[in-house]
């Protein structure tokens, strides 16, 4: 060493940096860009910037969306970090101004933003009990629709929805058959609550044979009145003509009978006959036909009956010796009740019968068949009779021996 030195060091504080990656998309910029440095603790600024005619679509911190922000500043720096921006072309919205008056709503409603060209659909419902009354579109009715959709939308526009109280109505379908009418008549509109009358009214000669509400008869009336409607209805009218008719009262007296007996009627014009039994020991005495005295028979038929009659039958003990044997005989039918046939059997003394016969009646004293037993056991052929009851009456020239009920089946 041949002459004096000096030597100095000087110190700094290590500075830790961190980098932020900006990037923008297509349509605009961010500043700064790139591989950004920053000091630890520091902060830093971005501004994003689209460009003419495009606007700010998002910007993403870190992969997060943060909204389409113009900028965005880190604060206190401690790690790395990345910011991304992306652009979209500016749209033109319209505005569509959606209202609904009381009792129901529009859907979306208030001020709605529709882009240029693009549809918008708008749903009215009417709150419970009401329905909609009209739509107006830019103040121009469109009906009563539940929806309404604005196509390829280049302006604003106005959609207004009113409401009205609910109507429900129900049908009557009121129907008359011939010879008569209902009034009113065919389908009948009745609003929800309220009442509906009918007048029946047969034509001249005839009267009302039956009303059926909905399918049930409410007898012959002529007025019936639906009360509190809810519900659709039925009512149908039906007539007859006019039926005059008589009483033919029949009795007997004691030890026989007479049938029909008591208050029998009887169409106008129709005929009407009585069978007179007596009983076992005795014989018909006497009949009268409206008081009066007739020969004794054991079936009396009234023809074209125009008016009321009485008949009545008299029944005395039989004498004689051969009248009295005959007494001793039983008689048996069956089967009963029958479908096809019927046997008759006799039993007892049938020497003491000169031509015994049988008759058959209905219900209603009119003779269906005759013929004669022939032997002990006699088979009558009944299968084309209607299905009913009858009765078959086995008799003499002289009297009556057996009256026997019977079913005829199928």
């Amino acid at each position: 060493m041949t002459a004096d030195h000096t030597i100095a060091a000087s110190f700094e504080i290590n500075v830790i940096t961190y980098t932020i990656t900006a990037s923008a998309g297509e349509n605009g910029s961010i500043d700064p860009s790139g591989a950004v440095t920053v000091n630890q603790g520091e902060n830093q600024s971005f501004i994003i910037t689209p460009n003419s005619g495009h606007s700010v679509a998002d910007v993403l911190v870190d992969g997060v969306s943060v909204g389409a922000v113009s900028s965005y500043e880190f604060t206190n720096v401690t790690a790395d970090h990345t910011i991304a921006a992306s652009f979209e072309i500016n749209v033109i919205t319209y505005t569509i101004t959606a209202s609904a008056g009381e009792n129901g709503i529009i859907n979306p409603t208030g001020e709605v933003t529709v882009n240029l060209g693009e549809n918008q659909s708008f749903t009215i419902t009417p709150n419970s009990g009401y329905a909609v009354a009209d739509v107006l579109v830019d103040g121009v009715s469109v009906g009563a629709v539940s929806s309404y959709e604005f196509t390829n939308v280049t302006a604003n526009h106005t959609i207004h929805a009113s409401f009205e109280m609910d109507i429900v109505t129900y049908t009557i379908t009121a129907t008359a058959g011939a010879n008569g009418s209902i009034n009113p008549s065919g389908a009948v509109t009745v609003n929800q609550g309220e009442n509906q009358s009918f007048s029946i009214i047969p034509n001249s000669g005839y009267s009302v044979a039956d009303v059926l509400v909905d399918g049930v008869s409410v007898g012959a009336v002529s007025s019936y009145e639906f009360t509190n409607v809810t519900a659709n209805h039925t009512i149908a009218a039906s007539f007859e003509l006019n039926v005059i008719t008589y009483t033919i009262t029949a009795s007997a007296g004691e030890n026989g009978s007479i049938n029909p007996s008591g208050a029998v009627t009887v169409n106008h014009g129709e005929n009407q006959s009585f069978a007179i039994t007596p009983i076992d020991g005795y014989q018909v005495h006497a009949i009268y036909i409206d008081g009066d005295s007739i020969e004794n028979v054991e079936i009396y038929e009234f023809t074209n009956v125009i008016a009321n009659h009485t008949i009545h039958a008299e029944f005395a003990l039989i004498t004689g010796t051969k009248e009295m044997e005959s007494r001793l005989l039983k008689v048996n039918i069956f089967p009963v009740p029958t479908k096809n046939i019927l046997n008759i059997k006799i039993t007892g003394n049938t020497e003491a019968h000169d031509n015994l016969k049988y008759t058959i009646i209905n219900i209603n004293g009119s003779e269906i068949k005759n013929g004669f037993l022939e032997s002990d056991l006699t088979t009558v052929k009944v299968s084309g009779l209607p299905i009913g009851l009858y009765s078959v009456i086995i008799k003499t020239d002289r009297r009556i021996v057996e009256v026997i009920k019977f079913i005829k089946i199928y």
